[in-house]
């Protein structure tokens, strides 16, 4: 018998209790397994900016976690927690708007975004925002008198936070630019070649956001005489100017007199680029798209007279930082060198110190997060290094620092010089060696150490010879005794300490018989570079044969034997260009040993293809980007290499993949020029560029790695474009951005009509800010399919539109007053609560309004688990004492159900828990008790 469990609320509230205090306890102990490796970064953080009283602000911020962590975004203002309200709005992406900023409204001031995730929090950088207002003129145009053909100059200054916007006015009239009136955005007026006709009053007006200012009345007049008498001079001078990266800067340089031309330059020697700069009116600069290579102090001058002249210094701030200054490098041992530099007096978030061995090594880069100095260490000894080093802050990474070289200390050698040995004389030896390869003598070899003894001497003599000797004769040796000999080399840093089996003993045998007398009847041709002959013969009668020992010095002896009537033999399978040492020695027929002839091969290389001249990798001179997908690269080979070159490849790599995760692909461009441009790139997107150049018989070095970003362009299509009613004639329309999408959006524009193929000038236009991914389109009719055409728009045009339809809801005078809507949902909310109320009560009340009847002695089971009497078929039934089945056809079909639902009681009845329980009282009034409640049961 299974005692049926009992379920209620208690236990339900008991095991939520048991849960929150666990992980109460949890977080009070410190552990909580969602605070495990959380890396919180942000993605995009505020920015200061000015405020145009009344107009909506946003204030970006996002935030994410390595681990998928849920992340909580919220703002302090000026150090202290801000609380969203009806006018500073907190938005699901973590942004804060203000909707109407106001400075007697407490808006102004520093902002600050803090991200959470767990027990981890991350504050931004402060934003400050002010309130833009026009200001005063703190500089009025003051009144000349000019001659006539001369050039006269207006200027006026006005202070503010925000730059108006400046025009020049003559008698009260707008002046017109043309090619005599040049308007400079620095508020100057240039007037050329002055006539009569310019004689007036000129004023400056300045504008912004709706509010204006005119500056005070100048005067010009025209003086007697002619501007030709007196000296030329300037009029204006180019003044130091402080600009950001990739706009436009102009400087001035005004002569007095018509006429002449002025030259400009820089006075480090750079050229300025072309394709970005040009001079307009009688003299001014103007160079766009700034970029960092453009820092320099540029100069002007008036042609053919030297002595009249200025310059200024055009400084770039922004994005990118200041590359570093005062590279210096000190060499600390054979494996590290320490470098060091000027640190940057702006905010920095690290450093990479890049840097590769000469000639031709791989370069590397080493990540620098303090301050320097930095030390590089692995570096191979006695090696040349080349160093650059970049700045690194928020936005990117600065151009590279200036190139220096410098190079490890020595170090040991780590192998031996390979040892040769010729007889000299019955008693002398020559002990000849190579010289060492850089890498293997890690230095400048200042001196030679021989050691050499007799087969069986157990302390070798030693002799040092200087470092620019290599060979030695080695005299009154004993004759016909075996002598060893091994050299070792040093370097400054002194000797190395070998293993025995790194430089072996190499030996030879001191004899009269060595100096080649009386073995006419043997000898030795080499055939190719892998294969000598022996010949011997013909042999004497007491001769009965010839041991042969060869073995390439410093190696293991080999040993072949031939018999009297054998009179040659070839050896092959040798090493090429290689020095072996041959001991012959003759055998006798009473078993005696003859003479022992010693002979030096040496094997002649392979047969080689003509020797080329070295192929030199191609040198990157400049990398830019053309537009948001393209960018050209050029670059040059030496005179004498260039010949023999059929074309070149250039490679562009991704420095990184997209932020969402998509890999980006590599392009590859064929070029038989020095230049190419490679197209088909990913906009506002680094890329590692190399270059490798190919001849005839395949590839030759690839270029050093230079990096080059393309530029931002039109915004992509936009992602995701949703819409849902706001009322019946509101809509509101949310869409993404896509990833890398580029420096940001400018604007939204949204057209909407009913007819699609309705005139451009009959749709209707909604411009949104660019920071938002929402908007909310109001005043639009009741029961109408709108057509929406939507767009991004940056400073290089609007991006791809996105299509949609908008079905508006029913207007308020067609649907019923909102108090009749509102009584129905009344309504319907109490009559479902009154549902459950008396569900529940029935439910608590059962067993004591229906107490358990007594089990019938006969019941069976239905073959869908069904408890029955026998005999009963398809009926839910109750059999009386008697035995008599009275039954009645339930209401719907009876649900399967399984064997293991099924229990038996001890009051006599059998139920089917949970879902689909049918119980079977003993009696037929019972049982349709129990099936009414059943079917409560399952209403509620």
């Amino acid at each position: 018998m299974h005692q049926r469990r009992r379920t209620d609320g208690r236990s339900v509230v008991g095991v939520c209790f048991t849960f929150v205090v666990a992980k109460y306890l949890a977080q009070a102990t410190g552990f909580d397994s969602s605070f495990v490796d959380v890396d919180l970064k942000f993605t995009r953080e505020p920015e200061g900016a000015k405020a145009v009283r009344g107009s909506r602000m946003v204030l970006d911020c996002s935030a994410n976690s390595s681990n998928g962590s849920d992340v909580t975004i919220s703002w302090r203002k000026d150090g202290e927690a801000l609380t969203p309200d009806s006018r500073r709005l907190l938005l699901a992406n973590g942004s804060l708007v203000i909707q109407q900023f106001a400075k007697q409204q407490g808006d102004e001031g520093i902002y600050e975004c803090i991200a959470s995730a767990g027990r981890y929090t991350l504050v931004s950088h402060p934003a400050e925002l002010e309130e833009a207002v026009l200001g005063t003129f703190s500089g009025h145009p003051s009144s000349m008198g000019i001659p006539v053909g001369g050039n006269a100059r207006f200027k006026c200054s006005i202070d503010g936070i925000l730059k108006p916007n400046i025009t020049w006015r003559k008698n009260g009239v707008s002046l017109s630019p043309s090619e005599r009136s040049i308007q400079l955005s620095s508020g100057v007026l240039q007037l050329l070649n002055v006539a009569s006709s310019d004689i007036g009053t000129y004023s400056c007006h300045a504008s912004i956001f709706g509010r204006e200012a005119d500056s005070h009345v100048a005067e010009l007049s025209i003086e007697s005489g002619t501007e030709a008498a007196a000296p030329v001079r300037l009029l204006s001078r180019p003044e130091d100017q402080e600009v950001r990266l990739g706009s436009t800067v102009t400087f001035e340089c005004l002569p007095s007199i018509n006429g002449y031309s002025v030259l400009w330059s820089r006075k480090d020697g750079a050229a300025i680029p072309r394709d970005r700069s040009r001079t307009f009116g009688c003299g001014n600069l103007e160079i766009q798209s700034v970029r960092l290579t453009d820092v320099a102090n540029y100069s002007c001058r008036i042609a053919n007279v030297s002595s009249v002249g200025a310059q200024a210094k055009l400084t770039v701030t922004g994005t990118s930082p200041i590359p570093p200054s005062g590279l210096r490098a000190h060499s600390i041992d054979s494996r590290s060198i320490e470098l060091t530099w000027d640190p940057s007096p702006a905010f920095v978030v690290g450093y990479s110190v890049n840097y590769w061995s000469l000639p031709g090594g791989r370069g590397r880069q080493e990540v620098v997060t303090r301050q320097p100095p930095q030390r590089i260490t692995n570096l191979q000894p006695f090696t040349n290094y080349t160093f650059f080093v970049k700045t690194y802050n928020r936005w990117g990474d600065s151009e590279p620092s200036q190139y220096i070289v410098q190079a490890t200390l020595e170090d040991v050698p780590v192998v031996a010089p390979t040892v040769h040995i010729d007889p000299l004389t019955a008693t002398s030896l020559l002990i000849f060696w190579n010289e060492l390869e850089p890498h293997e003598a890690r230095g400048i070899i200042v001196q030679y150490k021989i050691f050499y003894r007799k087969q069986d001497a157990a302390t070798p003599n030693e002799i040092t010879v200087p470092g620019t000797v290599l060979q030695h004769d080695l005299t009154d040796l004993e004759a016909n005794e075996r002598y060893s000999v091994r050299v070792l080399a040093a370097t400054a840093a002194g000797f190395p300490r070998l293993q025995d089996d790194q430089w072996p003993w190499v030996s030879r045998i001191v004899g009269e018989s060595t100096d080649g007398e009386g073995n006419a009847n043997l000898e030795i041709h080499v055939l190719n570079a892998t294969t000598v002959q022996i010949i011997w013969g013909p042999p004497k009668p007491n001769e009965d044969g010839l041991e042969i020992c060869f073995k390439l010095f410093g190696g293991q002896p080999k040993t072949v034997y031939l018999v009297a009537d054998q009179t040659e033999h070839i050896l092959d399978g040798l090493v090429p260009d290689s020095d072996y040492e041959f001991e012959i020695r003759i055998l006798l027929t009473d078993g005696n040993n003859g003479d022992l002839y010693v002979r030096t091969v040496r094997t002649p290389p392979l047969e080689m293809p003509p020797s080329q001249p070295p192929r030199l990798a191609p040198l990157i001179l400049d990398a830019a980007a053309v537009n948001d997908t393209a960018i050209q690269v050029s670059w040059q080979t030496t005179a004498g290499d260039a010949g023999s070159i059929v074309g070149y490849v250039v490679r562009c790599v991704p420095v990184s993949d997209r932020s969402d995760g998509e890999k980006l692909k590599e392009i590859f461009v064929n070029s038989t020029e020095t230049s190419a441009v490679v197209t088909g790139l990913v906009p506002m997107t680094e890329y590692e560029i190399v270059v490798q150049s190919y001849y005839g018989n395949g590839p030759g070095p690839s270029s050093s790695a230079v990096t080059c970003h393309t530029e931002e362009g039109r915004p992509p299509a936009l992602l995701h474009v949703t819409w849902f009613l706001q009322g019946p004639t509101a809509v509101q329309l949310n869409w993404r951005m896509p990833p890398n999408a580029g420096a940001g959006v400018s604007q939204y524009v949204i057209l909407y009509c009913e007819d699609k193929f309705a005139s451009d000038d009959r749709w209707e236009a909604h411009v949104e800010n660019g920071s938002l991914c929402f908007t909310v389109i109001n005043g639009l009719k009741g029961r109408t399919v709108y057509q929406i055409r939507m767009h991004a728009e940056n400073k290089n045009g609007a991006g791809p539109v996105s299509v949609l339809k908008v079905l508006t809801g029913i207007p308020h005078d067609e649907g019923g007053s909102s108090n009749d809507r509102l009584m129905g949902i009344v309504i319907g909310v109490g009559i479902s609560g009154g549902c459950i109320v008396i569900c529940i009560i029935i439910i608590l009340l059962r067993n004591r309004c229906f107490p358990p009847p007594q089990r019938s002695p006969a019941l069976a089971k239905h073959a869908n688990g069904i408890a029955t009497p026998p005999h009963c078929k398809g009926y839910v039934i109750g059999c009386r004492d008697g035995g008599r089945c009275d039954g009645h056809e339930p209401d719907g079909t009876t649900p399967m159900l399984t064997q293991s639902q099924d229990h038996e009681t001890g009051d006599g009845r059998l139920e089917m828990l949970l879902s689909g329980r049918v119980d079977l009282w003993s009696s037929v009034d019972d049982s349709r008790r129990a099936h009414s409640v059943d079917r409560a049961t399952a209403v509620v």
